[in-house]
């Protein structure tokens, strides 16, 4: 790794919120055929949208590996959305790139152009923390289990007594890794997990009810559960019973980076409104909703912060606490 990083003018004194995931250049070819415009992607950059959606401008950075080949294009969002860089070095000449292709039956396939042992180069680590960015208060996280990862978080988390917010990759979503997942659980706040993934997680009993599968996942220490159902809305499972919200209506552009932006914006919510999980489920949602009407992360312009804040406003009106039901 060389010492080479953005730099600039984003290395600023404080930083709240750290999103510990990749950057990647996106490279988007519809099922028409039509090839679109390279642009910055990536979970790290959804991530990060999300908060500094939800948080304001200067308050939170990206760790990840990035090549000396980061387009100026994207260089410019990260700057004009308020998203600090000084953690993001240079580890190779090429960005990692992801090939996506959508198909006339509505999928979408993805590959990493320059191969799988390119893209775990940028994987961040706790190393890239820059040295004053050492205080924040939350931390969003996408990985699998990486046993030196969670040990070195675990000692950042014991001295700051900052929040971890743990988007669990499908890599870990297997029986076989379950006691593995429940032991990383003592060291989050909160567990992010879609629906599918949840079934895969439990894929050896499939008589349990989701109610069961959330309430071993919080009996293994995480505070709450946010489970996301896509169109189906998301439900929090926590201390204070559980909340449930339907995403606001609108046009639907391209779901990439909903469920990061999803973490996002609800870690940044939680950690400003003191815990109080139905304002940050009502923020997490505006932020899904504000990322699919596009293709790439929304620009965190003052335009887009408006549209947030009316559809956080819209949702929180209709969060909705719930009995502990849902199959």
């Amino acid at each position: 790794m060389t010492a080479s990083t953005l730099g600039g003018n984003r290395l600023l004194s404080q930083i709240d919120f750290l999103v510990f995931s990749h950057v990647v250049i996106d490279e988007i070819e519809l099922a028409n055929g039509m090839v679109q415009d390279p642009y910055l992607g990536g979970a790290g950059a959804y991530a990060a949208a999300g908060a500094a959606l939800a948080a304001g401008p200067n308050r939170c950075a990206i760790i990840s590996g990035v090549g000396t080949d980061l387009p100026v294009e994207a260089k410019g969002w990260l700057i004009d959305s308020g998203i600090a860089t000084a953690g993001m070095p240079a580890v190779d000449a090429h960005t990692p790139r992801t090939v996506i292709r959508y198909h006339d039956d509505g999928e979408r396939t993805e590959s990493p152009r320059f191969g799988l042992d390119h893209f775990t180069l940028s994987e961040p680590e706790m190393a890239m923390v820059p040295e004053n960015y050492q205080n924040a208060k939350g931390l969003y996280v996408f990985k699998a289990i990486d046993t030196g990862f969670w040990t070195d978080l675990r000692a950042y988390r014991a001295r700051t007594n900052c929040a971890v917010l743990w988007e669990i990759d499908v890599a870990a979503c297997n029986p076989e890794k379950r006691p593995h997942v429940l032991k990383q659980l003592a060291d989050v706040d909160l567990l992010s997990i879609n629906q599918s993934e949840l079934d895969l997680l439990y894929a050896d009993q499939p008589d349990l009810t989701r109610v069961q599968q959330v309430d071993e996942l919080r009996a293994a220490g995480v505070e709450e559960v946010l489970l996301r159902r896509g169109a189906g809305g998301a439900t929090v499972f926590g201390r204070g019973g559980a909340f449930a919200a339907a995403p606001p209506p609108g046009e639907l552009v391209d779901p990439t980076g909903a469920g990061n932006a999803f973490g996002g914006a609800y870690l940044a919510r939680w950690v400003d409104t003191d815990h109080k999980s139905s304002e940050a489920l009502a923020a997490a949602m505006a932020g899904s909703a504000v990322t699919i009407r596009q293709y790439g992360p929304p620009a965190v312009s003052h335009v887009h912060r408006n549209r947030f804040n009316r559809l956080t406003n819209q949702v929180q009106e209709a969060v909705h606490f719930l009995e502990k039901s849902i199959k």
